[in-house]
């Protein structure tokens, strides 16, 4: 019985800590292997994202830029996209399919990129460039109604996620025109990644009895908060092709990769404990049953800091095909690969994802492009035998550009909609993930 009673006292603890730091870890994660949280760049974002076998503008420092080669004109670009809306419902499977709902509020991802051929080096087709771009970017304040956990003996809990996450890149590449189809290139940057979430969690715990009153009951409710911060900086790594094998098709191929330079994981949590009303009965669903759960948790602080907590950052390779259909459609199609992600608990599963873009113009003034990707997250294994948790997206995009002599300006939408699972308390509690997300887009692209 004892056995049993200190499991149960574990998981009370391990449930207020978990509900706290999923959040902004689990959101950290998907940052480093998510193919498409936002996708940068003006073309590129109404394209789906297919874009390496076309890249031949500022998104080739991101894309591929082995199409740096292929620019003709100086050329400065920015892009901001706008997070209008986004939902998620999570579906608690072993609490009777309760609901926990959250949205967030609006984000903002600017892209800035300048590419200029050098025209000093007599003879060589060379173009640099360089891009700040901001790949995942959230500022957001989620409230919840979590509902009871019975088999927890937990109920009444809300809680409020303050989340701000801020992924920024820093990119310079250059791209050489080997031959007249072929251009090679190369890019070298820093990402900083930094999440800040801060959580409060208020609820009740079971009816325990009252050691001063005996035949009395007492509710005990328990306020947690935590501050959790995640610190990565990591050195980029990039080199790609791409090959115009006819005036009507187009080939590319890049490939990026991540190196730890520091990294720092921080948690401060605090829990108190407080009575709440008495009574001369149990309650019935939430009856104590075990004296571990009312005399095991006491109020107190906490702090856990990690230096080593990602051992691998994963790399991504891209494979692309562009067709011209005439002289007014551009077709695309881009694959994608993820390598693995591993920390001290857990290891993420590669994934691939894909990307197909249609661009169609119109009286040589405008151009409208449309594009359908995938966003799949790699599935997550905890070293201790249980399923992490991961969500699924597939999305479309729809852009209309505005073609004037040395200036483009483009405005859109992308559309992105998912599910997936979750586990919590060491797979003990499991829930189902649905998501939906609108991100409006405009941009400009001036040729100097």
């Amino acid at each position: 019985m004892q056995g049993k009673q200190t499991d149960y006292g574990i998981l009370r603890m391990a449930f207020l800590f978990s509900t706290a730091c999923q959040f902004t870890v689990t959101n950290a994660l998907a940052d480093f292997n998510h193919f498409a949280n936002v996708i940068p760049g003006g073309r590129a974002t109404g394209m789906g994202g297919a874009y390496t076998a076309i890249a031949d503008d500022s998104s080739a420092v991101l894309f591929n830029p082995g199409g740096l080669g292929f620019v003709k004109n100086k050329e400065i670009s920015l892009t901001t996209n706008a997070y209008l809306d986004f939902k998620e419902t999570n579906i608690v499977k072993t609490e009777g399919n309760l609901k926990r709902t959250g949205e967030s509020g609006s984000m903002i991802t600017p892209h800035f990129g300048v590419v200029k051929p050098l025209d000093f080096l007599s003879g060589l087709s060379v173009v640099a460039g360089f891009s700040v771009t901001t790949p995942d970017a959230k500022n957001a304040e989620q409230t919840r109604k979590l509902g009871s956990y019975p088999s927890l003996r937990v109920r009444e809990i809300e809680g409020i996620d303050q989340l701000n996450t801020t992924t920024t890149d820093f990119l310079g590449a250059m791209g050489l025109k080997v031959t007249e189809k072929l251009g090679l290139g190369f890019s070298v940057g820093y990402r900083r990644t930094h999440d800040v979430a801060v959580v409060a969690r208020a609820g009740q715990l079971a009816s325990c009895p009252d050691p001063a009153q005996v035949g009395t009951f007492m509710d005990k409710i328990y306020h947690f908060s935590a501050m959790n911060q995640i610190d990565v900086d990591s050195f980029l790594f990039g080199t790609g092709f791409r090959y115009v094998a006819s005036p009507r098709i187009s080939l590319g191929a890049s490939a990026r990769f991540q190196r730890i330079a520091r990294q720092e994981v921080k948690i401060n949590q605090m829990v108190n404990i407080s009575e709440g009303q008495r009574s001369t009965s149990e309650d019935p669903d939430y009856a104590q049953g075990l004296t571990f759960l009312c005399n095991g948790i006491t109020s107190g602080t906490k702090e856990i800091t990690s230096k080593n907590e990602f051992i691998k950052l994963p790399w991504e390779s891209r494979i692309g095909l562009g067709i011209s259909l005439g002289d007014f459609i551009q077709w695309t199609i881009d694959v994608i690969y993820n390598s693995s992600l591993e920390t001290k608990s857990s290891k993420n599963h590669p994934v691939w994802n894909y990307a197909t873009g249609l661009e169609s113009k119109f009286f040589s003034l405008f151009l409208v492009r449309t594009g359908i990707f995938s966003n799949l997250d790699a599935t997550k294994k905890n070293y201790d035998g249980t399923a992490g948790s991961y969500a699924n997206f597939y999305g479309g995009s729809f852009q209309i550009a505005l073609n004037m002599p040395d200036i483009q300006y483009s405005v859109g939408a992308v559309y992105q909609k998912g599910s997936g699972e979750g586990s919590e308390l060491n797979g003990v509690s499991l829930y189902d993930i649905q998501a939906q997300s609108v991100l409006g887009t405009f941009s400009i692209t001036h040729q100097l």
